[in-house]
């Protein structure tokens, strides 16, 4: 079979199939930018009621709807250090010069879970979406028990 044959992309034979599935991904892509957009913006109108009337109904409105768009926060950052595999498969640190470890910055994402979350409004009248203590406690617990862990910031 020569190069010639292959297809681009399943279904694109030729140049002319292959513009045409670009176009739908393009369009696909337009479309999703516009859906963001729209669900930022309903984010942004329930902050604002929020800061106008902040009860616990218009909180729980803002988790609910960040939880059914999965909208997910950082909660923890830390530095741990970089392993590599050897020639038997095994995790190896790895170390500098000095045999000190060579550290990477690492992310911890979850899925807001309005059980975990609690709602505030600042001083400058913005909404803060931020862990409740008792999570943030217990996610501090468990990953300053990793050995070698370093840098772990809880928000």
């Amino acid at each position: 079979m020569s190069a010639k044959n292959i297809p681009i992309f399943k279904g694109a034979n030729n140049e002319e199939a292959c513009k045409k599935v670009m176009g739908n991904l393009k369009f696909k892509g337009e479309c999703l930018n516009e859906l963001h957009a729209r669900i930022n913006k309903s984010l942004e109108l329930i902050e604002t009621m929020i800061v106008k009337n902040p009860t616990e109904e218009n909180k729980m409105l803002l988790l609910e709807t960040m939880e059914i768009h999965k909208r997910t926060k950082c909660v923890a950052t830390w530095s741990e250090p970089h392993s590599v595999h050897d020639d038997e498969g095994k995790a190896v640190i790895q170390t500098n010069k000095n045999g000190k470890f060579i550290y990477e910055k690492q992310g911890y994402h979850k899925h807001i879970n309005t059980t975990d979350w609690q709602v505030s409004i600042t001083n400058k009248k913005t909404v803060r979406v931020h862990l409740k203590d008792k999570y943030a406690e217990d996610l501090r617990k468990l990953y300053s028990s990793i050995p070698h862990v370093k840098d772990l910031t809880v928000y």
